[in-house]
C-alpha cells in the first residue's frame, strides 16, 4: 500500500512567492540595467555631437579667415582697377561641416536620454549648420557663373 502524502498548502504558497519575487527581482535589475546602458550611450553620444560641433566651429573659423585674405586681395586688385583678371587667383574656402554625430544621436535615439533644452539647443546648432552648407552651395554656383562670364 502506498502511504498519502499531505499537502502543504502554506510551503507551496511560500515558495511561489519566492518564485514570483525571484523574477520580479531579475526583471526590475534587467530594466535598471537597460536604463543605465540607455543613460551611458545618451551621454557618450552627447560628447561625441559636442566634439563634432567644436570641429565644425574650427573649420568654418579657418575658412573665414582664408576667405577674408581673398576678399582683402581682390579688394586691392579693384582699386587697381586691373582689367587683367588673369593675373588673379581666386580661392574660396568654405569649410566641409559634419552632422554625423547628431544624426546617428537621432537614429539610435540617444537623444531621448538627454536634456530636453540641450536637445532643442543642438537641433538650433544643427539647423544654423544645415543653412550654411547650404548658403555654401548657392555661394559656390554663383561664384563660378561669376568667374565663367569674367572669363568670356
Amino acid at each position: 500500500m502506498s502511504k498519502k502524502q499531505k499537502v502543504s498548502w502554506s510551503k507551496g504558497f511560500s515558495e511561489f512567492l519566492g518564485i514570483v519575487f525571484a523574477v520580479l527581482l531579475a526583471l526590475s535589475l534587467e530594466e535598471w540595467r537597460d536604463d543605465h546602458e540607455r543613460q551611458k550611450h545618451g551621454r557618450d553620444m552627447l560628447g561625441r555631437v559636442q566634439n563634432e560641433i567644436i570641429e565644425n566651429r574650427m573649420v568654418i573659423a579657418e575658412a573665414i579667415e582664408k576667405s577674408q585674405k581673398n576678399i582683402d586681395g581682390l579688394k586691392g586688385f579693384l582699386k587697381e582697377n586691373s582689367t587683367e583678371f588673369d593675373q588673379v587667383f581666386v580661392t574660396i574656402a568654405a569649410g566641409s561641416t559634419s552632422n554625423a554625430a547628431w544624426t546617428s544621436a537621432q537614429m539610435t535615439r540617444a537623444i531621448g536620454e538627454m536634456p530636453l533644452d540641450t536637445v532643442a539647443k543642438l537641433a538650433d546648432v544643427y539647423e544654423t549648420q544645415s543653412y550654411y552648407s547650404d548658403y555654401v552651395r548657392y555661394f559656390f554656383r554663383e561664384f563660378s557663373n561669376l568667374t565663367t562670364d569674367m572669363q568670356n
